[in-house]
């Protein structure tokens, strides 16, 4: 996963000759395949998507970024954006507990942000429970939005609005890449996946 990856690691594949495709990053100049998306376009099209609805001031939920090349290159596209916004970072690992938790910290620390913008769906659903817990309706009071696509982000009260990666056709892409390599030693060709915004009810114009 990714396209950050130490000498030693491509030294073995190297050696072997093992085929290999790297998922999660577009990326065609990369030494191996690559069958993923740009996640600079990605993050780009949620922030817009917010801006457009009048958030300001956001909160930019991610992942950690150590050995997470795919982070990294959507926060280092976001912090160069061009948009009239006030971004404030919070960093935790990618599970639901850390979404609640990083919900938590903007609340105490960034009370003005209405829009909470996370680097996965994980990550959002834990920001939306935080949220409702704490007695704040969203998208009403506070806007979340998520990124991956998950099936079952649709059945959150509310749905969760998210950036759809297709991680599914990356998933079925990749073994048939992997398995045209190895039955019939064809290399398969860079693929860039299509990245689309779902539009649900988890994110408005900010009330005030």
């Amino acid at each position: 996963s990714g396209v950050t990856h130490s000498p030693e690691f491509h030294a073995l594949i190297e050696r072997e000759q093992l085929p290999i495709v790297a998922i999660s990053y577009a990326k065609p100049d990369f030494a191996f395949p690559t069958v993923g998306y740009d996640n600079a376009e990605a993050i780009t099209l949620a922030l817009e998507h917010l801006f457009e609805l009048g958030h300001r001031d956001i909160a930019v939920i991610h992942g950690l970024t150590e050995n997470n090349d795919r982070t990294r290159a959507r926060l280092d596209r976001i912090a160069r954006t061009d948009l009239p916004v006030r971004l404030s970072f919070f960093e935790e690992p990618i599970d639901v507990e850390g979404g609640c938790r990083a919900a938590d910290r903007v609340r105490a620390t960034h009370p003005e942000c209405t829009g909470y913008l996370c680097l996965s769906d994980v990550l959002a659903m834990g920001a939306m429970f935080e949220v409702q817990r704490q007695g704040l309706r969203v998208p009403q009071d506070i806007s979340v939005m998520g990124m991956e696509g998950l099936p079952l982000t649709e059945h959150l009260s509310p749905p969760l609005t998210t950036i759809d990666l297709s991680v599914y056709e990356m998933g079925v892409g990749t073994a048939e890449a992997l398995a045209a390599w190895v039955n019939d030693g064809q290399r398969p060709e860079h693929h860039a996946l299509p990245i689309r915004l779902i539009k649900r009810g988890s994110t408005a114009a900010p009330s005030r």
